[in-house]
């Protein structure tokens, strides 16, 4: 059962408190702050990931299961902007996410674009923009990538 909304349902305050889940990597949380029938949309997904997420539940296997084995940690969240639109229930958010590949000591730094649809608290529809081929290249796997998208072997 998700927990109770926050007392500020708007979606600038949920926004806020995504992004302190997320530094505080509490992926459970942010799961339970979907609507039951929530979905997330990764567009951008790389081949063999998923590029829609329907429902709390499933959305929540997929943060606490595939994204946790993910190469790379992501240390901060960085909001830049955040965009009101004529719907009240929807806003744009770019942020920075600042990480480390803890395999090589690697910093870095990707932009993101989330629109979210948030309806009395709870994360109606997050459709997350964001570069997989960075996340790719910084685990070691575009070699891998390229190569299954070519039908070839992948060489070290």
């Amino acid at each position: 059962m998700a927990p109770t909304v926050a007392a500020d349902t708007s979606p600038r305050a949920t926004l806020a408190q995504m992004l302190t889940l997320l530094r505080e990597k509490d992926l459970n949380a942010l799961a339970d702050l979907y609507a039951e029938d929530g979905v997330h949309e990764l567009s951008f997904a790389p081949p063999a990931a998923p590029r829609r997420l329907e429902g709390r539940e499933q959305v929540r296997a997929y943060f606490t299961g595939a994204l946790t084995r993910v190469a790379v940690e992501f240390r901060e969240f960085e909001e830049v902007a955040v965009h009101d639109t004529a719907d009240p229930d929807v806003i744009v958010a770019e942020y920075d996410a600042h990480g480390v590949v803890p395999a090589t000591g690697r910093e870095f730094t990707t932009r993101n674009i989330w629109v979210l649809r948030i309806v009395g608290g709870r994360i109606a529809i997050w459709r997350d923009y964001w570069n997989p081929l960075k996340i790719i290249e910084l685990q070691g796997l575009l070699p891998e990538l390229v190569a299954s998208m070519s039908g070839d072997e992948a060489t070290s």
